[in-house]
């Protein structure tokens, strides 16, 4: 989840880009003895002085997105042909995962991963990559990521996109993210809150922790709006992946920004 997009002023989200373009240089020097490439994917393991992938690591991550890529191709509509998955260690990551995962641009996602974490890189994978990859690969889909993305510059932009991509890795991996599970008796009050709000100055505090102790305010509202929506069309969050915001907040009961 490590999600974000534009161009956000607060200091989380600035060390957070900081390494995910960091992330970017590194991976386009990548040599090819850190690359593999298995029907139209490519696997970078972006190597530092900090921690170096070994051979377990590479292999169970291999093995992950083997079998985890076709998946996602059987069930996400448009879900790209090729794609590079990028590797990296760092400490911006989820704390209660100790993993994280953003759509770096059309074609690109990372994977970024504490090896302090308990049980360390391998086990990690083994329990948070593949949901990462349904989630991320979604993005790849409707546009929304970091660099060339084509997923609007509304906060409702992000709210939605985000959402979508929360219930199809929920749905289709089969998983249960801590930031899709809302109480439907409070979110839809807080999806009002984020109606109106205009851009991405204030990601941070809607996104993950708000100064009045909520958390992934935007995920759970997200999500909410995403459900309420497949309630109603009849579709899934794999079909709705490109629908534009405003027709997936009428079909969801709410009105758009003005």
């Amino acid at each position: 989840m490590a999600r974000r997009k534009g161009n956000k002023s607060v200091t989380f989200i600035r060390v957070l880009t900081g390494l995910l373009f960091a992330i970017f240089a590194a991976s386009e020097f990548a040599i090819a003895a850190d690359q593999e490439n298995v029907s139209g994917v490519t696997v970078t393991f972006d190597d530092n002085e900090s921690y170096t992938f070994t051979e377990t690591d590479r292999a169970t991550i291999q093995k992950i997105v083997d079998a985890t890529i076709p998946e996602i191709a059987a069930v996400l509509p448009g879900a790209p042909n090729t794609v590079e998955i990028v590797i990296a260690t760092g400490d911006q990551v989820i704390p209660e995962l100790g993993s994280s995962g953003a759509a770096l641009a059309p074609g690109r996602v990372t994977w970024i991963v504490d090896p302090t974490f308990e049980g360390g890189v391998a086990e990690n994978a083994a329990n948070t990559l593949r949901e990462t990859l349904f989630h991320e690969i979604h993005h790849l889909v409707r546009g929304w990521t970091f660099e060339g993305g084509t997923g609007g510059q509304r906060m409702i932009d992000a709210v939605v996109a985000e959402g979508l991509a929360t219930a199809f890795e929920r749905d289709a991996a089969d998983a249960n993210p801590l930031w899709g599970q809302y109480d439907p008796e409070v979110v839809p009050a807080w999806v009002e809150e984020l109606i109106p709000v205009p851009d991405f100055r204030d990601y941070d505090i809607w996104m993950f922790e708000h100064p009045d102790g909520r958390k992934w305010i935007g995920y759970l509202a997200g999500t909410y709006i995403a459900d309420q929506a497949i309630a109603a069309t009849g579709e899934t969050a794999a079909t709705l992946a490109t629908t534009p915001t405003d027709e997936i907040l009428e079909a969801a009961g709410f009105n758009t920004p003005e």
